[in-house]
């Protein structure tokens, strides 16, 4: 490995922002034709091999979330062009795998007519969600794009010439375009000013620009050197590049005019000697990477020269196939041995140590659609005193989904006995827990089971007055604790209710929730440290974030955004006890009756818990 000064004098700063560092090397066992990196996981890595296999791989801890043969998944309805093909030949690779925008799809594009289409939600969890026969012959790439209205769809070419739009949802095929001579070799969807267009390139060199809605070719123009490439946006969708090798090995990386169809810069440094495709990506709308010459090269955007070449430890083929990670900080390379060295950052390096510590996580975005079951009646369960706050999903988001928050699961260590009780400590470096058994210790404010609250002077630990707690359809005494607010109020915390009462007051209640019959017991609940939320875990699994000024339901966090096993569990799992960051008003903790532990924050596009639509 080596770094290069170029000659428009960028210093070595730039050069920490570029993955130059092997990081992890993994075993794939057969050699690597597409990858793709979760676009919110970023540590996720999907692999589409030469022999049609596909695997998911947790870089951090080098672990296999799943590998999967190819197989058909419609023997039925293959034609008899398919089955001719696989006569002639059986084996089948992969073109093209590549994520839907928020992660919960990915497609998969073959060298033989096919195109499959999985879900994915969460760990090892894909199930088959459509099979077509997208094109005669191979499918040699494939890409997510949406409509003007937000409707997912896809869009595929091949060697019939032709390029494809598909619906996501039912396979059917709207779209086809058709004008090139060649067979067309990459495809790249795009959208701007409410005008969804794409750009084809065929094996020929040839360009075309694409509007859907005419179905026509506005712009035709050759590749430099008439390459064999593929095009690509910047992250921003302000910049277009291309990138391919033409019949005499030369390969060329270069800026468009899009509009003009004109080159507005070309990089230097390619070494001309090798027939096969170069493979190149982007990061940060800021750089430039291709695969050549036994390395990886790397340029910036807006300079001709080389910013850095890395051979990656040796073993690399003439031209690698590599891929970023949407951060940037990560980046994939295929080996000759058919393994993956992972390239990193000092930042990657980082983040994939904290995953490697913990046994996975989960992403949680904004609900798009939250659940309308209106008010939930209280029945004979409302309470005597205070304000009751109804139950009015209308007014919260649900999070039902693993693609719905962040969590990180950290492992049962020492045995499986269950998470009493467990807290931050004051550095926020670590979280200590109390099991059943007795291992660890942890302080909290004591309980009462007398169904009173008690005022205490401290230091003469004079009474000064008390309160009964009335709470009907609730059998006292109960477990009950309490919890300061910042100012001159607490938080009361029973199986069955929530309430905030003043101090300085004969213990008014100021504000009470109570449970719905149709939900679990409160297991326990705790302000966040700036007491603006009431974080809440429930017995059926479920967590449930206030405002902690009213009551108000902010979020849900359903069972099943993060724990996949949840209804299969036996017995169930839930949360038994929750801890706030000593410091982040919007980072949790809980423990798990499995002994397991979670820590959740809301999508750094968020960063809160309290928003109440999404972005």
């Amino acid at each position: 490995m080596w770094n290069m000064l170029n000659k428009d004098g960028v210093g070595p700063s730039i050069l920490d922002e570029v993955p130059s560092i092997v990081a992890r090397t993994l075993n794939q066992g057969s050699a690597a034709t597409s990858m793709d990196f979760h676009p919110v996981h970023q540590t996720s890595l999907l692999v589409g091999t030469n022999m049609g296999g596909l695997s998911l791989w947790e870089v951090g801890s080098i672990t296999i979330m799943f590998a999967k043969p190819f197989r058909v998944l419609n023997k039925e309805n293959c034609s008899m062009q398919l089955k001719a093909a696989f006569r002639m030949e059986p084996c089948i690779s992969v073109r093209c795998i590549v994520w839907s925008p928020d992660g919960s799809l990915f497609g998969v594009a073959y060298s033989k007519h096919l195109v499959q289409m999985f879900s994915y939600s969460g760990g090892g969890d894909i199930r088959p969600h459509l099979e077509i026969e997208a094109h005669t012959g191979s499918v040699n790439d494939m890409s997510f794009c949406t409509t003007p209205n937000k409707k997912l769809m896809f869009i595929t070419c091949g060697d019939d010439m032709s390029i494809k739009l598909f619906d996501v949802a039912t396979g059917e095929s709207l779209i086809t375009l058709q004008g090139h001579e060649a067979p067309v070799y990459s495809v790249c969807p795009q959208a701007k000013a409410g005008v969804d267009y794409c750009l084809s390139v065929s094996l020929d060199g040839k360009i075309k620009t694409w509007l859907y809605a005419s179905k026509s070719s506005l712009i035709d123009y050759d590749t430099p050197g008439r390459a064999c490439s593929r095009m690509t946006f910047s992250a921003d969708g302000q910049r277009l590049f291309s990138c391919g090798t033409n019949k005499r090995g030369e390969s060329h990386i270069a800026e468009w005019n899009e509009y003009e169809g004109t080159i507005k810069r070309t990089y230097q440094g390619f070494a001309n000697h090798c027939s096969s495709i170069v493979h190149f990506d982007t990061s940060k709308n800021r750089f430039l990477a291709a695969g050549d010459n036994f390395s990886i090269k790397f340029w910036d955007m807006d300079h001709s020269n080389l910013l850095n070449v890395v051979d990656a430890e040796g073993g690399l083929p003439a031209k690698p196939y590599i891929r970023f990670n949407k951060g940037g900080n990560l980046l994939a390379v295929s080996t000759n041995d058919n393994k993956i060295k992972i390239l990193a950052t000092n930042d990657g390096i980082g983040m994939m140590h904290l995953f490697e510590r913990v046994a996975g996580i989960v992403h949680i975005a904004t609900a798009q659609n939250p659940t309308r079951n209106g008010h939930v009646r209280m029945h004979d369960r409302n309470p005597t005193e205070g304000r009751v706050i109804p139950f009015n999903t209308q007014t919260s988001i649900e999070i039902k989904e693993p693609a719905q928050c962040q969590s990180l699961r950290i492992p049962a260590s020492g045995g499986t006995d269950k998470i009493m009780r467990l807290m931050y400590n004051n550095a926020a470096s670590g979280i200590l827990t109390l099991r059943s058994n007795g291992v660890h210790q942890y302080w909290r404010w004591p309980a009462t089971a007398s169904g009173k609250l008690i005022k205490w002077r401290v230091g003469t630990w004079v009474r000064v007055n008390s309160r009964h707690l009335k709470i009907p359809g609730v059998s006292v005494p109960m477990p009950i604790h309490v919890q300061f607010y910042q100012d001159k109020k607490f938080l009361v915390v029973g199986a069955t209710f929530l309430s905030i009462r003043e101090t300085v007051s004969r213990l008014k209640c100021i504000q009470q929730w109570v449970v719905p019959e149709s939900w679990g017991s409160i297991t326990d609940a705790k302000l966040s440290c700036k007491s603006k939320l009431v974080y809440c875990s429930f017995s059926d699994g479920s967590l449930k974030i206030f405002n902690a000024a009213t009551l108000k339901l902010m979020r849900q966090i359903n069972p099943s955004a993060y724990l996949p096993t949840y209804v299969i569990a036996s017995p169930p799992i839930y949360p038994q006890a929750v801890a706030v960051h000593p410091h982040d008003d919007n980072q949790l903790a809980v423990g798990l009756s499995d002994g397991s532990i979670h820590v959740f924050e809301p999508l750094e596009r968020e960063g809160r818990w309290d928003l109440t639509t999404t972005s």
